[in-house]
């Protein structure tokens, strides 16, 4: 029996109310561009997550993990192997786009509402 992945909830998102739209951490005003600044300068992510203890060590895997999957639908599509779209629909079972996770959240968070 398949059992339905557990939820993942939106890791980055852009409001025009936070930060003037600067893609930041759900929950929070830190910019995802932070964590790619530390990560470049070759600092560990228990760095970040002790300077940020808004983020969760959850949030950021998560927000690496949309930032991946982005990427990857990226260079699939430029390299005219696979649409963005083709690219998505070849991941394993189970594997969720940040579009699907998003529309998740915006259903959990309209029924809190």
């Amino acid at each position: 029996m398949k059992t339905k992945p557990e939820s993942v909830p939106v890791a980055v998102h852009c409001d025009p109310q936070v930060m003037g739209g600067t893609p930041v951490f759900a929950g929070t005003r830190v910019p995802f561009q932070t964590l790619l600044d530390y990560i470049e300068a070759g600092d560990p992510l228990s760095e970040f997550l002790e300077d940020f203890p808004t983020v969760k060590a959850e949030l950021a895997v998560a927000a690496l993990e949309q930032a991946k999957e982005a990427l990857f639908a990226s260079a699939y599509s430029a390299s005219g192997r696979l649409s963005a779209t083709e690219f998505l629909k070849s991941l394993p079972p189970g594997t969720r786009s940040a579009k699907e996770i998003d529309d998740e959240f915006r259903e959990t968070r309209a029924d809190r509402l």
